[in-house]
């Protein structure tokens, strides 16, 4: 951050307010900097929702409570993981 920009959100005498921080960083840091593309989507979604999806899938089909929730939730994520490496999305 230049001086100058400084200068114009710092207008008060002293310490930096609150109000005047929150300016100097907003010009700083930019919001479009932080952008979630279509990869990095679809990467959370296996990582996170395929185990979501087994442990749901498991308490509603019957049959499958003798199956632990410490083996699905591993086994899910294990999958979306082969699956990502398999498809080279990962």
């Amino acid at each position: 951050m230049d001086g100058g920009s400084m200068q114009k959100h710092h207008t008060s005498g002293g310490e930096v307010k609150r109000e005047e921080f929150a300016k100097m960083s907003g010009e700083l840091v930019k919001r479009d900097s932080f952008s979630f593309g279509k990869a990095t989507t679809e990467l959370l979604m296996f990582l996170f929702g395929a185990p979501m999806c087994a442990l749901v899938a498991k308490r509603v089909l019957p049959g499958l409570g003798w199956v632990s929730d410490d083996t699905v939730i591993p086994l899910a994520t294990s999958g979306a993981v082969a699956y990502l490496v398999h498809s080279k999305k990962l």
